[in-house]
């Protein structure tokens, strides 16, 4: 059972993950592509940064404590850009 895509009939989601771990980044990103979505990954609040700048998004997968600073101040700005939900897992 692999995982659904976030938008089963707009095509495939845009995603932009952020981890500091690059294993958990290369994987996270490798489950939502193999649902067919699109996936950008950031290794910290800078690239994080970035990438808003570069490209829209219609989800964020984050990271709560990344070296420069928390997963956090790039969720809020998320959230009040494209209007997202929040959810925090802190396992």
């Amino acid at each position: 059972m692999g995982a659904p895509s976030v938008s089963q009939d707009a095509g495939p989601s845009r995603i932009l993950a952020v981890d500091d771990d690059f294993t958990v980044g290369v994987l996270v990103g490798l489950v939502l592509r193999r649902a067919g979505n699109h996936v950008r990954l950031a290794v910290d609040l800078f690239d994080a940064r970035r990438a808003l700048r570069e490209e829209k998004f219609d989800l964020g997968v984050l990271e709560l404590n990344l070296p420069d600073g928390a997963g956090c101040d790039i969720l809020h700005r998320m959230r009040h850009e494209l209007k997202l939900t929040m959810h925090a897992d802190r396992h």
